[in-house]
């Protein structure tokens, strides 16, 4: 899940949507987000590829809802989720791992 969600997320430039395809992939990982109802909103029309708000520099997913507003999401956040209805020790293990990696990048 990991691997494909990333590969998404490189292959496109900044702001630009996502294939009907891609679009299935990332509303299936959306559900495992844990704030998914509030990034659904009123509903999705479409997914594309920008900067993170909180992350000043890093690419996510912005959800474009039925309504105009958008949000984004991390798609590690999605994978974290999945992992934590498998086994909550693996989500853990997941976050730990992506922790790590984070401070190598920033150092």
């Amino acid at each position: 899940m990991e691997s494909s969600l990333r590969e998404i997320l490189l292959k496109y430039p900044i702001n630009r949507n996502v294939t009907a395809a891609d679009r299935k992939i990332l509303m299936s990982a959306l559900a495992f987000h844990p704030s998914s109802n509030a990034k659904i909103g009123t509903g999705v029309q479409d997914f594309k590829v920008g900067y993170s708000s909180g992350h000043h520099g890093s690419k996510c997913f912005i959800v474009v809802r039925t309504d105009g507003t958008s949000e984004d999401f991390s798609y590690h956040k999605c994978v974290a989720g999945a992992a934590a209805l498998v086994s909550p020790e693996c989500a853990t293990k997941y976050e730990s791992m992506r922790e790590r990696r984070s401070r190598r990048n920033i150092g």
